[in-house]
């Protein structure tokens, strides 16, 4: 029972709905049309103002540019119906500018008057922005320029700026005749050098302002960057003596001045150097049983021994010349004698360089 109820209240329901829709249908669809002309109507005849963008036009005369860039850009603002005014803006406005009758020097050029190319005559103009404009004019003339970089930041600590090189180094620049009168190079817009720890090379633009061009529109900028050397002392570097095992250094230790990357000394650990002198067998000692070995000596030289690399070479040993001498305990004993059971006694091979390091000799002194 609840349902049937229920059921009928929604035919009674829909039924309503739908007569809303289908009665009178005629006079609906009559209303509707009405309703969608008189919108368009409304809209076809009302007047609205709008602000449209205008392309300003320069004729300057021949053989005159001004000192600054001219304005080529401004704004109309216009009044007329709302039809009108929605085409004008897919249109191109123009306002031409003559000044071919213009002289050196400052003019003021009044923009209000002029007419507008593209406009349609329907709109009424009601101003144009600016509504004046200053400029100055100069005789146009040419000049080569040394091109010169603007630096920004600096290279990463431990590196330095060794060498730039600019293609080309020369440009033609055209400008103002009073610009160019005072003018001894051209510069590039920035180059950015901050943290740069490697060389560079970059198309960068001129510098071009105040009214000036060039036909060169950039040019190739390459930096050469390279590691800062310096030298540093490192003292306490143990002295190995190679031989028969018989030969002792009288020093254990000498100090070492290497110079190289600065980078790649700051690195370096004084245990990992070593200054080794190998004493051939066939030395013969005088009598004293003292011999020096390093430059300028008996002939025999040391080397230094250091992780750095190639680019790291000794400076100088202090003291550059050592003495190797034979222990009285030990001058009358023959290589056969000696104990070969002591590691420290053995004459050892130059061990394999590895990747990175390698032994330097020692300079002879100038």
């Amino acid at each position: 029972m609840h349902k049937r109820r229920w059921g009928q209240r929604w035919e009674d329901g829909w039924g309503e709905l739908r007569a809303l829709f289908t009665d009178n249908f005629g006079y609906k669809i009559v209303s509707l049309l009405f309703a969608t002309f008189l919108w368009v109507w409304v809209q076809s005849e009302q007047v609205v103002n709008a602000r449209l963008p205008v392309e300003i036009r320069w004729v300057l005369p021949e053989g005159m540019i001004p000192l600054e860039p001219l304005l080529t850009q401004g704004m109309v603002e216009v009044e007329g119906v709302q039809a009108v005014v929605r085409g004008a803006q897919n249109r191109e406005l123009v306002v031409e500018v003559d000044l071919s009758g213009a002289r050196v020097g400052e003019a003021t050029v009044d923009m209000s008057e002029r007419p507008i190319q593209g406009l349609p005559p329907q709109l009424r103009t009601r101003g144009l922005t600016p509504g004046s404009l200053r400029i100055q004019l100069d005789r146009a003339s040419r000049r080569n320029l040394p091109v010169r970089i603007k630096r920004v930041g600096e290279v990463e600590a431990g590196f330095a700026v060794r060498d730039v090189q600019i293609k080309p180094e020369v440009v033609e620049v055209i400008g103002p005749a009073s610009v160019l009168r005072g003018m001894e190079e051209i510069q590039t817009e920035a180059v950015e050098l901050s943290g740069l720890r490697e060389d560079l090379e970059v198309q960068i633009p001129l510098d071009l302002r105040r009214g000036l061009s060039a036909k060169q529109r950039g040019v190739t900028v390459t930096v050469d960057v390279e590691a800062e050397r310096g030298s540093r002392l490192f003292d306490m570097v143990p002295v190995q003596v190679v031989g028969d095992g018989r030969w002792v250094a009288a020093l254990e230790t000498v100090g070492v001045i290497l110079e190289g990357p600065t980078e790649v000394l700051s690195r370096l650990e004084a245990r990992s150097l070593k200054l080794r002198v190998v004493i051939p067998p066939e030395t013969h000692l005088e009598v004293g049983g003292v011999i020096e070995v390093g430059p300028g000596s008996s002939g025999l030289h040391y080397v230094v021994e250091h992780a750095g690399g190639a680019l790291v070479t000794v400076q100088r040993v202090e003291p550059e010349r050592i003495l190797i001498q034979l222990p009285e305990e030990r001058l009358q004993e023959k290589p056969q004698d000696r104990p070969q059971d002591r590691p420290q006694d053995r004459p050892r091979e130059r061990p394999q360089e590895k990747p990175g390091e390698r032994g330097t000799e020692a300079p002879d002194p100038p």
